[in-house]
């Protein structure tokens, strides 16, 4: 498949994803939260479409070292849940980029709901085609969402291109374990745009051929297995209100996909970049 096939691939999946801005505004009204005080920590409990929400977020900036000096850009940061955490706990400056621009809209809507529109930024960008300078940014993260990103060497050029000197990178994403059969089920792949997961070595050889310096791998495919059941019941649970929004063959699509998901090819990784 075409690069601008797979973007356009993207952009549907995630136009049409479960958690989304008028999901979020509908819980927020059933649990009675109102709109006038709410705050991020109040939001971080729905607004999280990433594995372990906030405790994922924590170990980043832990790991990371994130602090109020710091400029952190957030990579296919999708309604912006990460870039409001991380520009809240650490009062930095946090900038998102993602393809999807209903995303991105969601994205600012929802921090200036929670005061936070002077810190964080928000744009539809490509990530292997930044438009920012070099040397733009200290930290950089991103959280199961890389893999859907065929070249991983441009991808991580264009990274290490913007990040500073000093900049560290921190990211979970999903590789492959075992080899992947795309024939046993092509309608998951295609349509969860999974197309060339890497296994670890491979991973690790492109962040290194780029000019990174690996500092820390774990593997977190038996936690996300766990997660994984919470995580259908967590969807399966929106079912009736993606109906509504998207209508049922977009529903049966999640469900169906969803009960075949094997992400168990997972590893965390905290990258340091090499001195220039």
């Amino acid at each position: 498949m075409r690069n601008n096939n797979r973007s356009e691939k993207a952009i549907e999946f995630y136009s049409n994803h479960p958690i989304n801005y008028n999901q979020i505004m509908d819980v927020l009204k059933e649990n009675n939260i109102s709109l006038d005080s709410i705050t991020q920590e109040s939001l971080s409990k729905y607004d999280q479409d990433h594995y372990d929400g906030s405790n994922a977020i924590d170990i980043l900036i832990k790991e990371l070292g994130i602090q109020k000096k710091h400029k952190v850009l957030d990579l296919c940061c999708g309604i912006g849940g990460t870039v409001r955490y991380i520009a809240d706990k650490c009062k930095c400056s946090v900038m998102g980029i993602d393809l999807t621009n209903i995303r991105i809209e969601a994205a600012r809507k929802l921090s200036k709901l929670v005061h936070l529109d002077d810190v964080t930024e928000y744009i539809t960008a490509d990530a292997c085609d930044m438009l920012f300078q070099n040397d733009s940014f200290d930290r950089l993260v991103s959280q199961e969402a890389l893999y859907a990103i065929p070249d991983k060497k441009k991808l991580f050029t264009e990274v290490y291109r913007v990040l500073k000197t000093s900049g560290k990178i921190g990211l979970t994403d999903i590789i492959e374990l075992n080899s992947v059969d795309y024939n046993e089920n092509p309608s998951y792949y295609e349509e969860w745009n999974i197309y060339n997961l890497l296994n670890k070595d491979r991973y690790i050889n492109t962040l290194k051929e780029c000019g990174f310096k690996i500092v820390k791998v774990e593997d977190l495919s038996l936690f996300w297995k766990n997660l994984l059941k919470k995580r259908y019941e967590m969807y399966n649970s929106l079912k009736l209100k993606t109906e509504k929004q998207f209508g049922n063959e977009l529903q049966a699509k999640w469900d169906k996909n969803y009960r075949f998901i094997r992400l168990t090819r997972t590893f965390f990784y905290e990258d340091q970049k090499a001195s220039i």
